[in-house]
């Protein structure tokens, strides 16, 4: 398993917190999909900066209980809508607030869109898009009672940088981005604030979990699907530590103006830029050339 946590402090200082109780023990929070990656190495930072944290997963986080006390976990699928009503619920009744979610589920596929079923398209975005909708319905009531909250997603810079050979992921977190920028306008007077952070490639589990279609099974595509999902692993498992992005994620958290959209790493930050200020058509044709 990755765990990769860096053993650093997070710093909060007045620099960053809001003053809403922020260096405060009785801060909680809630990552869905903290099992591994990037989501546990956030879950740990925040119950090290003191949150008490509800990890929401199909399965447990890996961590020593005693050690990180303010760590609990509860069996969440987010395909399911009774799953995630009931371990809000959970979470509800036991600490009366919820102050941060951080959205982590994720899933993609390495398959041409001619292939693709529709079964799986459907299932990258329930996982990705949907999942991270049914818990909003949860958690904004109760953001919005006590008229404050900040809210994270793991977004990727595929949202504006296309993927070849996996449409559903880019597709579905170009949806997210454009949420969190529509939400971030509805919620500002209930200061909810919002980002969705793109941290481009991480060397995570996540480039083994991904559904690979039989280069067999696909015609024409295969050659071109077989070179660029091997690209994609290689920029992926040489890209960011999970740590460096679940620091960002916990400064997001405590910061008193956070961005509605953001990345991490130089690399990942000019990228991001590049596709803002570049024609599409140029952009397109130096993103393809990463997987060809």
């Amino acid at each position: 398993m990755n765990i990769n946590f860096d053993l650093r402090e997070y710093e909060c200082s007045s620099g960053i917190c809001d003053g809403s109780n922020c260096c405060s023990s009785n801060r909680v929070a809630i990552v869905v999909g903290g099992s591994s990656g990037i989501g546990l190495n956030t879950a740990l930072g925040l119950a090290r900066e003191g949150f008490t944290v509800y990890n929401l997963s199909r399965r447990e986080a890996d961590f020593c209980s005693s050690c990180v006390p303010r760590l609990y976990n509860i069996c969440c699928d987010v395909e399911n809508n009774c799953d995630v009503g009931k371990a809000v619920a959970r979470v509800v009744a036991s600490e009366s607030r919820i102050d941060a979610l951080i959205y982590s589920a994720g899933c993609s596929l390495a398959a041409p869109l001619e292939y693709t079923t529709e079964i799986d398209f459907r299932r990258v975005f329930e996982v990705n898009y949907f999942g991270f909708i049914k818990t909003l319905w949860q958690v904004l009531p109760v953001m919005r009672s006590r008229r404050h909250g900040r809210i994270v997603v793991v977004s990727s810079l595929a949202g504006s940088c296309p993927i070849p050979f996996d449409a559903p992921y880019s597709a579905s977190k170009a949806a997210l981005d454009m949420t969190i920028r529509t939400l971030a306008l509805e919620l500002k007077p209930f200061n909810i604030k919002l980002t969705a952070i793109a941290p481009g490639g991480v060397a995570t589990n996540f480039t083994f979990k991904r559904k690979h279609y039989p280069i067999s099974a696909v015609g024409e595509y295969a050659q071109a699907l077989e070179v660029a999902s091997t690209k994609l692993g290689l920029i992926e498992q040489n890209g960011l530590a999970p740590h460096e992005v679940s620091r960002s994620i916990i400064n997001l958290i405590n910061s008193k103006k956070p961005p509605c959209s953001c990345s991490v790493g130089l690399a990942n930050k000019t990228a991001k830029l590049a596709q803002k200020i570049l024609p599409c058509a140029l952009a397109d044709i130096i993103t393809g050339s990463l997987y060809q």
